[in-house]
């Protein structure tokens, strides 16, 4: 009986060595050469949005009213429009847009609007702002849009 375990025993190491090489030569011939190889492509990181707030990230936005958004300068300008006046918690960015951006799932874009920085946070309940610069956004995928994230209260 011991015979036959032997035997037995010996037969499944010479196959399993047999195997083994059959396996490796197989590997060597089906495995591609260096010129089948396409070249290491690195991975990139798409932006969603405009990194634009001196605190590292999207500009916090809270709402400061209505506002109101003239061309020109203090004493020599035109109305453009009356709409919402919001600013950053971090750096006091100030936003003045034709549309509300705080309505939630809406897919209204901002509108007209203009940006202007502060040094200090606005109080009260309605915010002039005078810029010779005024913008329209027609998409609430722009990357700069995207930059701002609006927040109803304090966070």
């Amino acid at each position: 009986m011991k015979k036959n375990i032997r035997k037995v025993l010996s037969a499944l190491v010479a196959l399993t060595i047999c195997y083994g090489a059959l396996l490796n030569v197989a590997a060597k011939e089906f495995a591609p050469t260096g010129n089948e190889l396409e070249p290491y492509a690195p991975f990139e990181v798409e932006e969603r949005y405009i990194v634009s707030c001196p605190g590292g990230g999207r500009h916090i936005m809270v709402g400061k009213g209505t506002g109101y958004l003239r061309y020109g300068t203090n004493g020599n300008s035109e109305w453009i429009l009356t709409g919402v006046a919001s600013q950053c918690q971090i750096c006091n960015l100030l936003l003045i847009t034709e549309n509300n951006p705080f309505m939630v799932n809406t897919t209204h874009p901002w509108g007209r609007y203009g940006v202007q920085e502060s040094e200090e946070e606005f109080s009260g309940a309605f915010v002039t702002m005078f810029t010779m610069n005024i913008y329209e956004s027609n998409s609430n995928t722009d990357p700069y849009v995207q930059g701002f994230s609006f927040h109803n209260g304090v966070k």
